[in-house]
């Protein structure tokens, strides 16, 4: 696939991306896609030659987002403020969750509606990736169990990004205060 996009391939993206964040991979057809994103169909297949191209694509595009922006959340405190960072760590996800138009992750819905091993391999790595920093940050902010500890915070973040999420900033606190650190 091509990794440099034209206005016109970053158009069909955007689109892309859009569109599956509000009804989901399953119910948005390429044909919609291209109207919307205002291309011709050849340029549509220049850019993604088949329909698991594009789901790639928005799935790439969405885990770099939150790699990204995840760290630079984390990296804004000291190095050695270890319980600083897992607090914003979690604080990210709960503000991303909060946003008035959230809709889910594009990650989530991929996993109930996707079967393709590339889409499937590419939220295998986001997780190894999410697992290996929750883990390290962990260890060395001396948390009792990391292994066990760094599954439970896994599967807490997958709970909070579902949507509608209830979760409060009280009830967020008090997890990782309880659970985390034993506060």
């Amino acid at each position: 696939m091509t990794t440099f996009f034209t206005h016109k391939g970053k158009d069909i993206l955007n689109t892309a991306i859009r569109l599956y964040y509000a009804h989901g991979f399953n119910s948005v057809g390429i044909d919609r896609i291209i109207l919307e994103s205002k291309v011709a169909k050849m340029t549509y297949y220049k850019y993604y030659p088949a329909k698991v191209n594009l789901y790639e694509a928005c799935l790439n595009h969405e885990i770099k987002v939150i790699q990204t922006d995840l760290m630079s959340s984390i990296n804004v405190l000291n190095e050695d403020d270890y319980v600083g960072r897992i607090k914003n760590l979690f604080s990210w996800f709960y503000t991303i969750t909060h946003i008035p138009s959230y809709n889910g992750m594009l990650y989530q819905k991929a996993k109930t509606e996707l079967s393709n091993p590339s889409c499937l391999e590419i939220i295998d790595n986001y997780y190894n990736w999410l697992d290996q920093l929750i883990f390290e940050l962990f260890s060395k902010a001396n948390v009792s169990q990391p292994n066990s500890k760094t599954r439970v915070a896994i599967a807490f973040i997958d709970g909070m990004v579902q949507t509608p999420n209830r979760l409060s900033y009280v009830d967020l606190n008090v997890f990782l205060n309880t659970f985390i650190f034993h506060l």
